[in-house]
C-alpha cells in the first residue's frame, strides 16, 4: 500500500534540547510543524497506522523555497548542493509526528506505531 502526502509550510528542523534558566531541559517550540504534519495525515488517511509487524519505506523531499512544504513519498531529484538546515534534523520531526509524538496530539500512532518500522529512508532537500 502506497500513501502520498503533501504538507504545506516551511519545514522546521529538529531543535537541539536547551537548558532553561531554572536548570530544566526543554525543546524549543517548532511553530506547530509537527501538529501540521499530523493534521494533514489524519485529514487524508485518518488514524489507521500500518500494523506493528509491517515494515515501511519512507521517501521525503523537503522543498525549501516557495511554495514551501514537504512532499512525502516522492521520487528523488539529482543535482543537489549542501545547504542548511541539516537533512537529518528535518527528517526527525516527520518520523516522530507520524508515530504520534507531537505536543498537543493524544490520538496515538498516526502512520505507524514505532520509528523502528521504518526500514528504508530516502530524503533530500530542494531549493
Amino acid at each position: 500500500m502506497r500513501k502520498e502526502l503533501w504538507v504545506p509550510g516551511l519545514p522546521k528542523a529538529q531543535a537541539r534540547p536547551r537548558l532553561g534558566k531554572a536548570g530544566n531541559v526543554y525543546l524549543p517550540d517548532d511553530g506547530g510543524w509537527r501538529a501540521a504534519i499530523i493534521a494533514a495525515w489524519v485529514e487524508k488517511f485518518g488514524v489507521e497506522p500500518f500494523p506493528r509487524e509491517q515494515a515501511v519505506s519512507v521517501r521525503l523531499q523537503f522543498i525549501l523555497h516557495r511554495p514551501a512544504g514537504v512532499n512525502i513519498i516522492i521520487e528523488a531529484v539529482e543535482g543537489l548542493r549542501p545547504t542548511k538546515p541539516d537533512l537529518d534534523n528535518l527528517v526527525k520531526p516527520i518520523l516522530d509526528s507520524l508515530s504520534g509524538r507531537a505536543s498537543g496530539w493524544s490520538g496515538g500512532p498516526v502512520a505507524w506505531h514505532d520509528d523502528a518500522q521504518v526500514v528504508k529512508l530516502v530524503a533530500e532537500k530542494v531549493r
